[in-house]
């Protein structure tokens, strides 16, 4: 593959000359006579950039597609045959590959070259999850194997894309232009045991890389460089530990509430240390890791410890490899000794990469937490707040589905393609860049390497990772880096911000005024509110994670709890904060929920259903004060019965006391067309009149019998006044009277949310004033 650039680069845009570009019968001429060393075919004709070929080269501009390339230059055609199998969660293996398909033979790919390799190989990274992807439409043929699925992909367009995040550049947050990936486009014909067949769009993405003192990637501003084979290579080691003393010595942020050595009544050795830890040992003196009791250090060493925290999958549960635990019998043979040979894949890589960074401890919970002692487990499980924000480094096995997995090996095959670029600017610039498969193109960096594997899905691990003062996280092919400053990647010097929510989660400041977050934060809603939302933005994300163990729902975010709870200083409830009910109360569950087994928490709390919630609402309460809603009824008591140590962990019971009016509503589906998709798929009703619209947690499709309206009870809560005096949708909450009193006051359970709607809009006060008139009573919601 051969492409000639004539390209102008001005002022960080790419910008395409007028100079004369070879055309592409030319192109063709110059492929065949290309060095054997590029092994190359006429495929790869589409990347071939031509005058005027960037439909957007302004870094604001809404395009993200730099470059588009149709039909008439790309045309890649290929037949694949996998074979399914269902051990462990369903795994496909390409088994054959036929160049050309069935629906038109030919192909401009001969299926040999590099280019067709690279291709071949990013269709096997690609395929391998994909089938087993929550929801993909074949997945409920897939019951035993073996199971065959045929796949007739062609790709007919081709995108050069530009970054859609921004990078810190200098002291400024940019959005830059330079192509840096290239996505091709088409679509599958897909066939399962030879049965009908179903057609979908495909995709798929590779980066583009460059050699720093490459011309072409000089002129292009390409920023990402080649990776290293090794993953703990000696340039990889410099680099990690030039990040971490460039954040040691100048990111006063983030050790701005890490307490000295020794101050006034506080004592770091015995304060901040978990209560065990890993010594790893010396393997030039074959000294063996041994668990260590943190009270037992001498105070010097343990005032200045420094230990990782390593966060991991344990592994499913029927795992015939058992998992390396400290029990209450195998405490003292922890302690004499833990052979490295006998430990776990990532718990020998988390020894080896401390030794080589020279950190003395690591902390694993396998086998710093007596498993078999509960009293221990909660006393430490409630403590993860202080175990990830006080570890030197958190070292994250993002791509291991359980401790079996190594997180530092490296395919060091992973399949690249050059591409030999010229251009005709200032005489003649002679160069390559280079593609990898990418995993997701529309993803993060991040992301596309870690969003399909099994550490992303798990509900502990969500806090281990934001709790962290800094991270280390090893993905498929690369590895980041994250401190409260800053994201950095190993294939990049560049820098990417860190999100909005970390000004809440870090730290008992306020956030600088010079932190251009905050300053975003603050011209676009109240900073009073945002604590509150980023706590919504975070239980949205952590409620898409499992957990092996139902009832660990709230203990598994206690540690963010109590991080959140020094900016908010409001009373928690099960997972909402009292001062914030007016909003925190109108959750909605996404698509299916569960309700669990065991009592977990009381109905208005998202705790107690399993499922992904979010706040639908949140656009029209973002400039809301707490104190600017408007009520239609009175919270008069709210608590929960805690059964952990701490404040924030888990309850066993909790009650809402409310005054106001409760009515009696049909609930009816909305009809044709709606969806579990759909916002509010429930119409409410008052004597025949629609008065609202409603969202059932635990119903999210059409009855399977017509029956008229489910009646329900209504109370309507709030209305946020929005900015500007705009008030929002009045919104209250579904009940269902339940066979019990309290002290003579009935008894509910919440089993949805509604907004109400008017038809004229005028009509609105009309439908208010049904509640504002209504008798006034006393109820609880449990």
């Amino acid at each position: 593959m051969k492409c000639y650039w004539s390209a102008r680069y001005v002022d960080t845009l790419l910008r395409i000359s007028s100079a004369t570009c070879p055309s592409t019968a030319g192109m063709m001429d110059l492929i065949s006579s290309l060095p054997s060393t590029f092994n190359l075919c006429s495929g790869f004709s589409a990347l071939t950039l031509h005058d005027n070929d960037f439909v957007d080269s302004s870094p604001n501009g809404l395009a993200q597609a730099l470059l588009r390339r149709t039909a008439t230059t790309l045309d890649i055609r290929l037949q694949c045959e996998f074979l399914l199998e269902n051990q462990n969660g369903v795994v496909a293996k390409l088994i054959s590959v036929h160049w050309g398909n069935v629906i038109e033979e030919s192909s401009s790919s001969c299926g040999t070259c590099s280019f067709c390799c690279q291709i071949l190989e990013g269709l096997r990274r690609r395929l391998d999850w994909e089938f087993a992807e929550p929801g993909y439409h074949c997945k409920n043929a897939i019951s035993s194997p073996p199971n065959s699925v045929c796949q007739n992909i062609h790709f007919d367009r081709c995108e050069y894309r530009k970054d859609p995040a921004s990078w810190i550049i200098g002291s400024k947050l940019v959005k830059t232009s330079e192509p840096y990936l290239i996505v091709f486009r088409g679509s599958c014909i897909q066939s399962i045991n030879g049965g009908g067949e179903y057609r979908k769009d495909f995709d798929l993405s590779f980066e583009i890389f460059a050699h720093e003192q490459d011309p072409i990637g000089k002129l292009l501003n390409i920023h990402r460089r080649p990776l290293e084979s090794s993953t703990l290579s000696e340039a990889n080691v410099d680099k990690i530990l030039a990040w971490m003393k460039e954040c040691d010595e100048t990111h006063d942020k983030c050790w701005e509430d890490f307490p000295p050595a020794r101050m006034d009544g506080f004592d770091r050795s015995i304060n901040l240390l978990p209560s065990r830890l890993v010594y790893i040992g010396n393997s030039s003196s074959h000294e063996q890791p041994r668990l260590v009791q943190s009270s037992e250090l001498p105070k010097d060493q343990a005032a200045a410890a420094k230990y990782i925290a390593l966060s991991y999958c344990w592994g499913i549960q029927n795992d015939s490899r058992p998992l390396l635990k400290t029990t209450r019998s195998t405490t003292s043979s922890r302690i004499a000794g833990i052979p490295v040979e006998d430990m776990p894949k990532a718990f020998q890589d988390a020894v080896k990469l401390a030794r080589i960074l020279n950190i003395p401890y690591v902390w694993i919970d396998s086998l710093c937490i007596t498993q078999d002692d509960a009293q221990d487990w909660q006393k430490e499980s409630s403590r993860m707040a202080e175990i990830f924000s006080h570890a030197y480094l958190t070292v994250v096995a993002a791509t291991g589905a359980s401790c079996h997995d190594s997180f530092l090996w490296r395919d060091p095959d992973c399949a690249s393609v050059s591409i030999p670029c010229a251009s005709s600017k200032s005489g003649s610039v002679n160069g390559q860049i280079k593609l990898r498969f990418r995993r997701e193109w529309a993803a993060t960096d991040k992301m596309s390497q870690i969003s399909r594997h099994r550490w992303v899905t798990r509900g502990w691990t969500f806090q281990e990772e934001r709790l962290a003062r800094r991270v280390l996280m090893f993905g498929e092919d690369k590895f980041f880096f994250d401190c409260r400053i800053a994201e950095r990647c190993e294939d990049t010097d560049r820098l990417r911000p860190r999100p909005d929510w970390v000004d809440t989660v870090y730290g008992e400041q306020e956030p600088s005024d010079a932190e251009p977050s905050t300053l975003v934060r603050r011209q676009t809603y109240s900073l009073q509110r945002a604590p509150f939302d980023h706590w919504q933005t975070l239980c949205n994300h952590y409620t898409r994670r499992d957990l092996t163990y139902e009832g660990d729902k709230l203990p598994a975010l206690e540690g963010m709890a109590s991080q959140i709870a020094k900016k908010v200083h409001s009373e928690y409830l099960a997972g909402l904060w009292k001062d914030n009910l007016v909003h925190d109360l109108f959750w909605q569950t996404q698509r299916r929920a569960t309700k669990p087994q065991a009592y977990r928490a009381p109905s208005w709390s998202w705790a107690a259903l399993e499922g992904h919630v979010r706040w639908p609402q949140w656009p029209s309460w973002r400039y809301c004060e707490t104190g600017e809603c408007e009520m239609f009824c009175n919270i008069q008591n709210s608590q929960t019965t805690l059964i952990s140590h701490g404040p924030f962990g888990a309850v066993r019971g909790g009650h809402l006391t409310l005054i106001g009016a409760v009515l009696e509503v049909e609930v009816y589906w909305a009809g044709q067309g709606t969806t579990q998709n759909t916002p509010h798929p429930w119409l409410l009703r008052i004597d025949d009149e629609t008065i609202g619209k409603g969202n059932l947690d635990l119903e999210k499709t059409e009855p399977t019998l017509k029956q008229h309206g489910r009646k329900m009870w209504a109370i309507l809560i709030s209305r946020c006044m929005g900015k500007g005096n705009l008030p929002g949708s009045p919104r209250g909450l579904l009940l269902m009277r339940i066979d019990r009193q309290r002290d003579s006051t009935p008894e509910f359970e919440r089993v949805g949310i509604f907004t109400l709607v008017a038809d004229p809009p005028i009509r609105l006060n009309y439908i208010i004033n049904l509640w504002r008139k209504a008798m006034q009573e006393t109820i609880i919601i449990v």
